[in-house]
């Protein structure tokens, strides 16, 4: 069996919210149990120690370990959810309102824009965890689709977190009255939209796009990528 020592190398304004020496053990054997229990679907690996130190330039094995930010090497062509010369935009969405962030994608498509609706645009078999992930990590654009209960949900929380910590551009929707866009995003101007009727704002979401996107080049291509399948 290969035993193995975690070590979490935090910068200094993290590693202070993690409290005193006492407040870090008891971090680092909640982290223990948790990774032994994930680790039981790999034979013969077992995580023995967890320890958590402050993040140095000049430590070789700081270095050397893997960043935590870090983003996967992906080909959106081979991923199978995006359309081939379409913009990558992913729509975040409560999924009690997938009929409606899905109408909204499919009126969008007429701009180019390729949008990815968690539990329609998957295949039923797929391991859906790892396509988002993917899809996350692919997007060149991400739409929230705020609706009630938006910033309740786990989910959507971590999908926003990934958006943000890529530097990914970040449209806000208002679907519902009393939505607005809460924490970091608060202070981007949200478009208007309607439960009843969602692509009736595609001209706008498109604008904004363009406008967030500011790849001329790209937004033109994908026109015209667009124009060409409608066409053929």
């Amino acid at each position: 069996m290969a035993c193995h020592d975690l070590i979490f190398f935090l910068e200094e304004d993290v590693l202070q919210k993690t409290g005193n020496f006492e407040a870090q053990k008891e971090i680092c054997k909640k982290l223990e149990i948790d990774l032994r229990e994930v680790s039981r679907a790999l034979p013969g690996e077992y995580v023995e120690n967890v320890h958590i130190a402050l993040y140095d330039e000049n430590d070789l094995e700081c270095t050397r370990s893997i960043r935590t930010f870090d983003q996967p090497n992906i080909n959106p062509d081979m991923l199978g959810v995006w359309q081939k010369g379409h913009i990558r935009l992913f729509i975040s969405h409560r999924d009690v309102y997938k009929q409606q962030a899905s109408e909204l994608g499919l009126a969008l498509k007429d701009y180019g824009i390729s949008s990815f609706v968690a539990h329609d645009t998957i295949e039923p078999m797929e391991e859906w965890q790892h396509i988002i992930l993917k899809s996350l990590y692919s997007m060149e654009i991400m739409l929230l689709f705020i609706t009630e209960g938006f910033f309740d949900s786990f989910w959507t929380n971590q999908e926003v977190g990934v958006a943000l910590g890529r530097r990914i551009p970040i449209i806000s929707v208002k679907m519902q009255k009393n939505c607005d866009p809460r924490g970091f995003i608060s202070k981007i101007q949200a478009v208007v939209g309607s439960l009843d009727k969602p692509a009736t704002t595609v001209d706008q979401i498109y604008k904004v796009l363009a406008e967030k996107l500011g790849q001329e080049e790209r937004i033109r291509k994908a026109i015209v990528q667009a124009f060409v399948e409608f066409v053929f």
